[in-house]
């Protein structure tokens, strides 16, 4: 997904209200593949997992963590050890959790 990749960049790039706005619309768009696409976009969803955005971020815990397994799971681990923004980890731990007691 060329938007998620090269998001950081051009939100580097944007003023601050152009940023939120773009910031947003990524986020609808990484919880639209997680629900419509699920598995075949992993590799765009473990990328949104580092996107700057913590909206993205978080979307991108919700979508992977519906099929995670093996190096999904190692993903979702760091989100909850190390992301910067606390409702990010929370997202990840819910989501670790919900695996891990057959919830997900």
């Amino acid at each position: 997904m060329i938007i998620a990749a090269g998001l950081g960049a051009a939100l580097r790039a944007l003023t601050t209200p152009a940023r939120f706005f773009l910031a947003a619309l990524v986020t609808v768009a990484v919880a639209g593949i997680g629900r419509k696409i699920g598995a075949p976009a992993r590799a765009e969803l473990t990328r949104a997992l580092t996107d700057p955005a913590p909206g993205v971020r978080r979307a991108a815990v919700t979508a992977l963590a519906g099929f995670a397994r093996g190096d999904d799971l190692e993903h979702l681990a760091e989100r909850a050890r190390a992301d910067s923004d606390g409702p990010v980890r929370a997202t990840a731990l819910v989501a670790l959790a919900a695996r891990r007691y057959g919830r997900a």
